[in-house]
């Protein structure tokens, strides 16, 4: 009979095994969330899904949320995402209960390839109006915020994937053992004949 005690350890073991899961899983969720700040406007960049498989729409959302008194110069329309359908895009703005501006960018992206991809860093300028604050750097018209470059692993279709691979092994067959089959009735050549075929074939691509 098993004792209670090694029960206990299974069921120990199984729970420390699916809380390391669930961190894994938080931790890839937050890899493609960032967080920037300068002075007193943050910028949180998400993308969703983390690992996309082509076809997948990515949402890109970008919020700024800035102290009162300060404008927000949020990025102009489709800023370096040239390399994206943009599906679709929604902005907006709004102050908060504490007297914050809060705007919004949010992003619908089609891929047009798999592969390995990245969205630039994003600029988000704004003027500090605050009372005693410079309004900008020297001889700038607005400070200036840049989140990072956010890289993305854009996966093949799975069934396109195994479409290409069996077409793919289908004509290296073919290139294989064409020259096994006599071509005016399509019967199959003796041994020999497709030996001598084969080796005729490789000699003329190596004169060629």
């Amino acid at each position: 009979m098993i004792s209670k005690r090694l029960i206990l350890a299974f069921v120990a073991s199984l729970v420390t095994l699916g809380l390391a899961h669930a961190a894994t899983a938080i931790a890839e969720d937050e890899a493609k969330q960032q967080v920037v700040q300068r002075g007193p406007t943050r910028a949180t960049l998400s993308l969703d899904p983390p690992a996309p498989v082509i076809g997948d729409v990515l949402v890109l959302s970008l919020e700024v949320v800035a102290e009162p008194e300060v404008e927000v110069l949020m990025p102009e329309f489709g800023e370096a995402l040239g390399r994206f359908e943009i599906v679709d895009f929604a902005p907006s703005e709004r102050i908060d209960d504490q007297g914050r501006t809060v705007a919004k960018q949010v992003y619908r992206l089609q891929p047009a390839r798999s592969g390995a991809q990245s969205i630039p860093p994003l600029r988000i300028e704004f003027v500090d109006r605050r009372a005693g604050r410079p309004p900008a750097p020297e001889g700038e018209d607005a400070y200036e915020l840049l989140t990072e470059r956010v890289r993305v692993e854009v996966e093949p279709d799975a069934l396109q994937h195994e479409e290409d691979a069996a077409h793919g092994a289908q004509e290296e067959y073919a290139n294989t053992h064409q020259r096994d089959f006599d071509t005016t009735s399509g019967e199959p050549l003796p041994a020999e004949l497709a030996r001598s075929a084969r080796v005729e074939g490789v000699g003329f691509m190596n004169s060629w």
